[in-house]
């Protein structure tokens, strides 16, 4: 049987047609693309995408099995614990020499103060004298680990090296087969719309308003007249006689009759008085 007689999968999606994305007629090669992952996994073994996915699957399965006879014993790069090395300890101690409370003759006896855990994959570094200059609590001078968890984990890289040949753990070097990434990706993931995600992300953070700049009205100086008690010659020497044409035409009637009259502050007495605001020089 020959690569054109096998069947090839095709993709049946549910398609939205619009003038923007108007529907095409594929030809070749095209008809075949844009398939779902899960109809790619579940292809048929007649198919030819099933026959491609047998063959990777017997490669990976090849490639574990050749990790899994010569694992790697040990890397470096692996670290379960770092909260507080031998490089933290050396910046902090340089500080204090820096800052002239301490010299490096004191550096060297200080080291003797502080030990390193005794697990593969833990960095930290813990006193083992109350003198330190941390002062944090000691443990016991013939003490190996810095805490339990530390313990537990030494004791089962021992057991995992007695059963596969590696300190690490097996996740760390084998690599895992494509399905299973692809089921725990489609597992974990889902399609979201932006709208939705940026709702989500932002769902907790607390809401701020810009300030808005107001300013402030000016404030000018008040002179208030009862013109009851004015003379004549006062309100024209003090040119008021607008203020009584402007009360006879809003009260429509005497100005020496005290009725309430309206202001921009409400309703209120008028009892024969003006205001003037007298505006300063600039504004």
């Amino acid at each position: 049987m020959s690569l054109k007689e096998i069947k090839k999968l095709q993709a049946h999606h549910a398609v939205e047609y619009s003038t923007d994305f108007p529907k095409s007629t594929y030809t070749g090669l095209e008809r075949f693309a844009n398939v779902a992952d899960v109809t790619l996994k579940r292809a048929p073994f007649n198919s030819l995408e099933g026959v491609a996915n047998t063959l990777i699957l017997n490669a990976q399965h090849t490639e574990q099995e050749r990790i899994k006879a010569n694992p790697p014993v040990y890397d470096r790069a692996y670290v379960e614990r770092a909260d507080y090395s031998i490089m933290s300890l050396y910046s902090d101690y340089k500080e204090e020499i820096e800052a002239d409370r301490a010299t490096w003759a004191d550096y060297q006896e200080e080291r003797k103060k502080w030990r390193k855990c005794a697990h593969k994959f833990c960095l930290n570094m813990y006193p083992i004298d109350n003198a330190n200059f941390k002062g944090k609590r000691a443990k016991r001078s013939d003490s190996r680990f810095c805490c339990e968890t530390c313990k537990d984990a030494h004791h089962d890289a021992i057991k995992r090296y007695k059963e596969t040949g590696s300190y690490l753990p097996r996740w760390y070097y084998m690599p895992a087969l494509d399905d299973t990434v692809g089921d725990r990706t489609r597992r974990r993931d889902m399609p979201t719309e932006t709208d939705s995600l940026e709702k989500e992300i932002n769902k907790n953070r607390p809401i701020r308003y810009a300030p808005l700049k107001r300013e402030k009205p000016p404030v000018y100086p008040v002179t208030t007249y009862y013109l009851s008690e004015l003379t004549s010659e006062e309100i024209k020497s003090k040119k008021l006689e607008k203020y009584i044409d402007k009360l006879l035409n809003i009260r429509g009637g005497n100005p020496n009759n005290s009725r309430r009259v309206r202001t921009p502050a409400g309703s209120v007495l008028a009892d024969n008085f003006c205001t003037i605001w007298h505006k300063k020089e600039g504004m």
